[in-house]
C-alpha cells in the first residue's frame, strides 16, 4: 500500500472512530491494590496461605548466590523465600461496593474490564524454573462466584512484563487478586519467582458501536484503495 493510501486509511478510521475513540481507554478506577510492590517493606495489606511464605525483599534474597535479581523499581520487590514448600500464595480481596453509582451500574451490566499488570523474573536453575501465576477471583454481593481467571505460568529469566485484561462478571461486587508461587521442578528447597510493580484497574468496555466503526472504516479504506489501486493499473477511467 502506498503512503498516500495509508495515510487516507489512517484518516479514515480516525474520523470514524474519533466520537467513540475515549470509551476504548476510559478507566473507571485507578490503582486497586495496596502495597502492590512491596514499597512497605513488608506484605501490608496481603493475605499469605499455603506452605510457602513470601518475603518483602530488598535484593539481598540472593545475594552471595546470583546477582541481578534486584526490585523491578522501588527498593523492595515480592519472593516467596520464607519457608521452604511447594507453594504458596499471596492474595488481597478489593470490594466494589463503595464505587459510583454509573461504574456500579457498569458493573451490573458486564461492560468492565479488569486491567492486570505485573514485572516478574526467575532464577533459572535448569529443570522447571519457579514461577508465579495470577488469579482473579471474581464474587456477588453475598460472595458467591462468578468466575475467575488465572494466567499461564510467568518464569522469565530477566524482568518481563505480564498484562492482561478480563471481562468482569456482570453483578460482581468484588475481586480477589492473587498471586501464586510454584517451585519448579528443579531440585531446589526455595522458590526464586520474584514479582514486583503490580497493578489492577478497571475500565470500560468499549461500546459495540466503536468496533462497528472500525469495521465499517477499514472496509471504506481498503475499497478506495483497491480503486486507486485499479486505476494505478489501467489509467484515469
Amino acid at each position: 500500500m502506498s503512503a498516500p493510501a495509508h495515510r487516507l486509511l489512517g484518516a479514515l478510521l480516525a474520523a470514524a472512530l474519533g466520537p467513540a475513540a475515549p470509551a476504548q481507554t476510559t478507566l473507571l478506577t485507578g490503582q486497586l491494590l495496596t502495597n502492590p510492590g512491596a514499597e512497605a517493606g513488608s506484605l501490608l495489606g496481603w493475605t499469605q496461605t499455603g506452605v510457602a511464605g513470601h518475603l518483602a525483599d530488598d535484593g539481598s534474597y540472593e545475594a552471595g548466590y546470583a546477582t541481578g535479581y534486584t526490585p523491578h523499581s522501588g527498593t523492595y520487590q515480592f519472593v516467596a523465600g520464607a519457608n521452604a514448600g511447594a507453594s504458596g500464595t499471596l492474595a488481597q480481596t478489593v470490594s466494589f461496593a463503595s464505587f459510583s453509582a454509573p461504574v456500579l451500574a457498569l458493573l451490573d451490566e458486564g461492560g468492565v474490564l479488569a486491567n492486570v499488570s505485573l514485572w516478574q523474573q526467575s532464577l533459572y536453575q535448569g529443570g522447571t524454573t519457579d514461577y508465579v501465576q495470577v488469579r482473579l477471583d471474581f464474587h456477588s454481593a453475598n460472595n458467591q462466584p462468578l468466575g475467575s481467571y488465572t494466567s499461564a505460568p510467568l518464569n522469565a529469566e530477566l524482568w518481563q512484563n505480564f498484562s492482561a485484561s478480563y471481562a468482569v462478571p456482570a453483578g460482581s461486587r468484588s475481586v480477589t487478586y492473587s498471586v501464586i508461587s510454584v517451585r519448579g521442578n528443579n531440585g531446589g528447597q526455595w522458590i526464586d519467582a520474584f514479582n514486583d510493580d503490580h497493578s489492577l484497574t478497571l475500565s470500560a468496555i468499549p461500546e459495540p458501536g466503536t468496533y462497528a466503526a472500525l469495521a465499517g472504516a477499514a472496509a471504506l479504506g481498503a475499497a478506495v484503495w483497491r480503486r486507486r489501486r485499479r486505476r494505478g493499473a489501467t489509467g484515469p477511467a
